[in-house]
């Protein structure tokens, strides 16, 4: 596997490194403050979002447009927050402004919810330190946003204390245990489904660019199994963020992937951006066939890489684009235009784990909104249906989790996100454990 360095020497952040570079405290909490171990914490109520989208739209909480006023329900996460890794936030800030919604329009049967997210960095001994400060809150639930290390370090002793998490799934420790259900399929996934945009488009060989951090080495292994099944040739490389020459990453791409190729291009917006901005600097990106995962399903990236990628990259998503007009997607629009969310796919994530975890805690008696009638409530869902998925989401009780397997692609035209290819199956390969995951779904009507 090859390792694209930057000039400047930047560290990679493996999970040995980090050890190594333990912080010696978490951090002060705020509740403002994007420092590493800050808190912050959202249960105020606000006006209900007003509509302003077309078609129906979904209500947050029990729909009855009063504030919430009785004895909060308190839900905890971890979100990551550190350079090279910018944007992760965007899912914790959606989880927050939905409760505030949800908190303005009854909350769950009159509570409100208070949530408190933790933010990380790529440091097991920080995300250790934190997860514990979670945990002494005594949280009635866990949601995470997008947090790198959490699942490795702390959801085994989550699940001891039985919870069953709702949340944002990055690292292969998220999609392997019984107490973690993502709402998505993972950088591994998506970049296994942009290798199937990039083999239906012909490509001899395939070049995936992924940013060096923890698991990285698992997601390109799962793209090399799928370009290997179908018999296509596969280069897998590492790059050290923030990257510090766009410019060479972007000719290493070109060249790398060769005549009849395929890019990857796997990093978080910012970068990616960097890099598809250096790829038309030097006029390349008609030299080869490109593919984006789901961190490109993204306006603002859209709008900064230019008309130059009009019809010329393939962006997986995970989810459908908000702007469709359903129900759960013309909420989440007004939740944004209200409260100030983004809308781009990490906020999608943040969105759907709140509204999925809203609709179990309101399927509840006031009776077992508590730890265990909620926790309970999260493990028993089976049939979540929401306009912003392909099919139909499930918690489950199977070790492996990878509910939302059936995805589509984007494409960019007239500089803005439309559909190039409508919902297909994720392929199974050994890294995602689709088979096994298949077969528990029709043993059991999934």
């Amino acid at each position: 596997m090859k390792r694209v360095a930057p000039r400047t020497g930047v560290t990679s952040l493996t999970v040995s490194a980090c050890i190594a570079l333990m912080l010696a405290a978490c951090g002060s909490s705020s509740t403002n403050s994007s420092s590493a171990g800050a808190v912050a914490t959202s249960s105020a109520s606000a006006t209900p979002a007003d509509a302003s989208t077309s078609g129906p739209t979904a209500k947050c909480g029990a729909g009855t447009g009063k504030p919430a006023t009785g004895t909060p329900i308190t839900i905890s996460g971890l979100v990551t927050n550190q350079p090279g890794l910018e944007g992760f936030t965007d899912s914790t800030d959606m989880i927050s402004d939905y409760f505030k919604c949800v908190n303005a329009d009854g909350g769950i049967h009159g509570h409100p919810v208070k949530y408190t997210v933790y933010q990380d960095q790529v440091n097991p001994q920080l995300a250790k330190q934190l997860g514990s400060r979670l945990l002494a809150g005594h949280p009635d639930a866990i949601i995470d946003g997008i947090s790198v290390l959490d699942c490795a370090v702390n959801l085994p002793t989550y699940g001891q204390l039985g919870y069953y998490v709702i949340g944002v799934g990055v690292t292969n420790d998220c999609f392997v245990s019984p107490y973690f259900a993502p709402v998505n399929i993972g950088a591994g996934s998506s970049s296994i489904a942009t290798a199937q945009y990039l083999a239906s488009q012909g490509v001899k060989k395939i070049a995936i660019y992924t940013s060096n951090q923890p698991g990285a080495a698992l997601i390109n292994q799962g793209v090399a199994d799928f370009a290997r099944s179908k018999g296509i040739q596969i280069s897998t490389n590492l790059v050290n963020v923030p990257i510090s020459n766009a410019n060479a990453v972007a000719l290493s791409m070109v060249n790398t992937a060769g005549s009849g190729g395929g890019v990857i291009v796997n990093f978080n917006p910012p970068e990616t951006v960097q890099v598809l901005q250096a790829v038309v600097q030097q006029g390349l990106q008609s030299r080869v066939k490109w593919g984006c995962p789901s961190g490109c399903n993204d306006a603002s990236v859209v709008k900064s890489i230019g008309s130059a990628w009009n019809g010329k990259i393939g962006i997986n998503a995970e989810f459908k684009l908000p702007e469709d007009g359903g129900p759960d997607g013309n909420l989440l629009l007004q939740i944004a235009k209200q409260y100030g969310a983004p809308t781009d796919a990490f906020a999608e994530m943040g969105f759907l784990a709140a509204r999925i975890a809203t609709t179990a805690m309101l399927s509840l008696p006031a009776s077992k909104l508590n730890q265990p009638g909620i926790n309970a409530a999260f493990r028993a869902i089976n049939s979540f249906k929401t306009d912003l998925y392909c099919r139909s989401w499930y918690y489950g009780s199977f070790p492996y989790h990878l509910a939302d397997n059936v995805v589509s692609t984007l494409t960019i035209q007239n500089g803005k996100l439309a559909p190039s290819q409508g919902c297909f199956s994720l392929a199974a390969t050994p890294t995602n454990h689709l088979a096994q995951i298949r077969a528990y779904e029709r043993a059991n009507g999934l």
